[in-house]
């Protein structure tokens, strides 16, 4: 039985998640205008994990993940006659950087094993902006073609950063060298999703150790 099955220095592998937020439905209507945006919640997450476990008393983690959510925008205009309705996109790029800590370990001597693990950390999100009023009036007075390609271009070339804190908890089996891994997050980030400040997220991992 090689030690590394035992004594695991580093990790890798697949990350499969889900973020528990929801941005609701907003409509609003005016002499001439018109505009309603769909909300949608729950988005899936795929990504990468790499973790270094040679430091005492503590793990470095470091995730990378991406998620994508389609919604519905409709927009009308009187006076030019210009209108939207379509679907829209919103996607994010993220990364987390955890420090972890065992609470309890549980095992098979030189077969397998398992632990309950806590942990806090940094985030930094890479977002698409929610499409609104004022960016598509915006729009409709300096756009020289069609709106709806305008506004689609505007959300490509306006990511904005958004960084926060997190807290976590979760229970990973390694077997040989194989390993599974639940985590429950909690993520603090402001401007990240509108009207919150948080939103948590149930996360899967899949990965192998050496």
């Amino acid at each position: 039985m090689p030690l590394s099955s035992v004594y695991a220095f580093v990790g890798f592998g697949l990350h499969l998640g889900q973020n528990q937020l929801a941005i609701s439905d907003f409509s609003k209507s005016m002499a001439t205008t018109s505009f309603t945006r769909g909300g949608f919640d729950n988005t899936f997450a795929v990504g990468g994990y790499f973790y270094i476990d040679a430091i005492p008393f503590i793990d470095l983690d470091v995730e990378f993940q991406a998620s994508a959510k389609d919604y519905k925008l409709a927009f009308s205009e009187s006076v030019s006659g210009q209108g939207i309705d379509s679907d829209f996109g919103w996607a994010s790029a993220t990364t987390y950087l955890t420090a972890r800590k065992k609470l309890i370990g549980l095992g098979i001597p030189l077969l397998a094993n398992a632990k309950l693990h806590y942990g806090v950390g940094y985030n930094k999100h890479v977002i698409t902006p929610m499409a609104d009023l004022d960016m598509v009036e915006g729009l409709l007075t300096s756009a020289s073609g069609s709106l709806e390609d305008g506004l689609k271009k505007y959300l490509e070339d306006n990511t904005k950063d958004v960084s926060g804190f997190h807290l976590q908890a979760g229970l990973k089996a390694k077997l040989l060298m194989g390993e599974v891994d639940f985590i429950y997050r909690y993520v603090m980030a402001k401007d990240l999703v509108p009207d919150s400040k948080g939103f948590s997220s149930l996360n899967l991992r899949l990965g192998l150790t050496f």
